[in-house]
């Protein structure tokens, strides 16, 4: 199955990438009986598939910090994690991925972003906007706001001599200042500042989302979304540092504390144990962000299913693909040695997608700009890939759009408007489904658009089981055969169901006036 494997290393300070080979090693493939032995079963499994089912990596990292730091064994539930993953569920990446989120020294994270580009870019549009009487977006006069009172309430070194009226055009020096100074009192200040140069940036790619043609400009709309996702990141990781200078950190390592060296002690004891440890220093190494581990995972696994590249019995395992990209990609990149003529020849027609590019035998992947669509589903787990029909895919997926800013109100609210949008079937489905905004809900509950018509034909129902405190009085309506069969109103109106206990009154009600 395999034929020979050999990895070329090269010095490369910038990226620490390695070249792989196909068809390559798995790493994890001879562990895999073993660890199916420590699958969950009972309260263990479930405890890990409900921190599995949170929306967002950092909260399952932090979730699954604190279910390990509560365990007495807790290389025994990292154990479990692999073996859910190594049977194939999806719910076992996932926690792999919260396992393995790391963040880079905070100084680090800082000195990126010390020129305040997009602070002085925002700024500037602000101050246009009100030179000519145009009223500010709530996001604009709360940013503006907040740069104000920063400069205000956290003074960098030599602020003083800042320019008048645009204390942030000096943001850059006093920062420099500060972190050369060894003084921490001003740490808050330029975290505070790095976390508004995200939060400009943020603000901007959202304003060019909501703006741009996606079908007419489907390789713009890719990169900005992978801009948004990457930078979404970025504030949670600059949110989460937990000092200001230091090495790289694993958030469960920071939760486990002194528990962390004696668990991975306890893994080497074993070889699949042992492999998962060598996981964990690789990425401790590299630290690859989620949206790169996410993607970089699907993508390998697509290859090794690539009829051309690899042909297998079985499907590739998700820690075996995991590890090869942890273990060989830098800043995003991975370099891919490919050894049959036949197959590079027919690459060069396949993958003329954004991200691939093919030189000779080497295949560099860029994962920051390709499209993840086409590689994850909508719960950020690998997909089959139809190599055959790739092309004929959407490029830009709405799905992904929506589900990168599920948690931000205003951008939604600008979706909702946007025709483009309201024309793709089961997006407001979708929002009604994973939305817990009580404001976007409420809107979705009032405007007729949003709930008729066959594209929303779901939206009803997905209002009536979302946990989100939407009133009782919009959601009323809904509680109706016109919208949703009596079945279904019976099993929401019954015991065992989680629907919010008043919305469950009013179901009874309804259902007992039918009888």
């Amino acid at each position: 199955m395999v034929d020979s494997v050999r990895t070329i290393v090269y010095d490369d300070k910038t990226y620490g990438r390695k070249v792989v080979t196909f068809p390559p090693e798995m790493p994890f493939l001879e562990h895999l009986n073993e660890l199916l032995y420590s699958k969950p079963t009972g309260e263990s499994r479930d405890g890990l598939l409900k921190i599995a089912s949170m929306e967002h990596a950092f909260q399952q990292a932090d979730a699954l910090g604190e279910y390990l730091a509560t365990s007495s064994e807790p290389h025994k539930e990292i154990l479990r994690i692999a073996a859910l993953a190594a049977e194939g569920e999806g719910a076992g990446l996932k926690l792999l991925y919260a396992a393995l989120l790391a963040l880079p020294p905070a100084e680090m994270m800082v000195t990126e972003l010390v020129e305040f580009r997009n602070v002085k870019r925002v700024m500037a549009r602000i101050a246009l906007r009100e030179k000519t009487g145009e009223t500010l977006k709530e996001s604009e006069d709360w940013f503006k706001k907040k740069i104000v009172l920063l400069s205000i309430s956290h003074p960098l070194p030599g602020s003083s001599g800042a320019p008048d009226g645009e204390p942030w055009l000096g943001w850059n020096d006093g920062v420099r200042r500060a972190i050369a100074d060894p003084d921490r009192r001003w740490d808050k200040a330029i975290m505070e500042r790095a976390k508004a140069e995200l939060e400009a940036r943020d603000l901007r790619i959202k304003t060019a989302l909501a703006a741009i043609n996606f079908m007419g400009k489907e390789r713009s709309t890719i990169y900005l979304i992978a801009q948004a996702e990457e930078t979404k990141w970025r504030m949670q990781a600059l949110e989460g540092a937990y000092q200001r200078y230091g090495e790289a950190t694993l958030l469960i390592r920071q939760k486990l504390g002194e528990k962390w060296d004696q668990a991975v002690v306890e893994l080497r004891k074993t070889p699949a144990g042992s492999a998962l440890a060598d996981l964990f220093d690789m990425q401790l190494a590299r630290v690859h962000p989620f949206p790169h581990l996410k993607i970089g995972t699907a993508i390998i696994r697509a290859l090794l299913m690539h009829p051309l590249l690899l042909r297998i019995q079985r499907k590739p395992d998700y820690l075996s693909c995991l590890a090869i990209f942890v273990d060989h990609a830098g800043q995003g990149i991975l370099e891919i040695l490919l050894h049959k003529l036949a197959a590079v020849n027919i690459l060069k027609m396949l993958l003329d997608l954004p991200g691939f590019d093919l030189s000779h035998k080497v295949l560099t992947v860029d994962v920051k700009r390709v499209p993840p669509a086409h590689f994850i589903d909508i719960d950020q787990i690998p997909r089959d890939v139809d190599w055959t029909n790739i092309h004929k895919e959407q490029v830009v997926s709405y799905r992904t759009l929506v589900m990168t800013y599920l948690d931000n109100d205003n951008f939604i609210f600008e979706l909702l408007n946007n025709p483009r949008i309201l024309a793709q079937p089961g997006i407001i489905a979708l929002i009604s489904l994973r939305s817990r905004s009580m404001r976007i809900l409420s809107i979705i509950a009032n405007r007729r658009d949003l709930y008729t018509g066959y594209a929303n034909k779901e939206v009803p129902v997905n209002l009536l089981q979302n946990p989100g405190k939407v009133p009782v009085s919009a959601l009323r309506k809904f509680i109706h055969v016109r919208f949703v069969d009596k079945a279904t109103l019976a099993r929401f109106a019954g015991k065992g169901s989680t629907i919010r206990d008043e919305v469950r009154r009013e179901l009874q009600h309804y259902l007992g006036s039918l009888s």
